[in-house]
């Protein structure tokens, strides 16, 4: 085959394809073959969350910043006041300490007291089937009957720990629990919500003293 023809074959593959409309570029996939990260997306609920987040923590709107809200614990007011005061290494230590208490707080009121903390609970709290999630790997083989011991034990294990806190400390804490006090504003703590992280760690070291 001659160079020539070769040229020729070009121009004519060329002439034939002007004529022709434009073809939609084919979009790049990820390896998990999917289209596009979701974070890209503007209307990606999680990148709209993590920027109100980071608006409300530091005022940014940077990639950066919305790294830095993407814990957990920023959906609550004493979260954002430990990564404030403390960062990520204090949060790692204390943070679990408050959600088990928070756990055992709640599972002993819907299992033991029947009844949620909040008014919009109570049309679910009064159902005769209870049904939960198990987000475990292992299966729950406890019946009704030990779950509702255990979390009237664990519940009165919370309240030996806390009986070695101040009433004014355990008070900060059920605030703080409860979203019922100011803990965060103006992208700085407040002082209650100085006070509610000194309660924390109080509670903590308790917890890490009985190991």
């Amino acid at each position: 085959m001659t160079k020539a023809y070769t040229r020729g074959a070009k121009r004519r593959a060329k002439k034939m394809l002007a004529g022709l409309p434009d073809i939609e570029p084919i979009k790049k996939r990820q390896p998990n073959g999917q289209h596009r990260k979701r974070a890209e997306s503007p209307s990606d609920p999680r990148k709209t969350a993590l920027q109100a987040r980071a608006a409300h923590f530091s005022g940014k709107n940077t990639k950066e910043a919305m790294a830095a809200v993407s814990g957990q614990h920023i959906s609550s007011q004493l979260g954002m006041v430990i990564q404030a005061e403390s960062g990520d290494k204090h949060v790692s230590k204390v943070w679990p300490t408050f959600q088990a208490w928070c756990m055992a707080e709640t599972s002993y009121r819907r299992r033991y007291l029947g009844q949620g903390e909040f008014a919009k609970c109570a049309s679910i709290q009064m159902e005769p089937d209870r049904f939960e999630a198990d987000n475990g790997h292992t299966v729950d083989l406890r019946d009704e009957e030990q779950k509702d011991k255990d979390a009237i034990n664990a519940w009165m294990c919370w309240q030996g720990h806390l009986g070695h806190l101040s009433a004014t400390q355990r008070s900060a804490l059920h605030d703080a629990r409860l979203e019922r006090a100011q803990l965060w504003r103006d992208r700085k703590p407040t002082q209650r919500g100085l006070y509610a992280l000194e309660a924390l760690n109080a509670l903590h070291a308790v917890v890490a003293a009985k190991g």
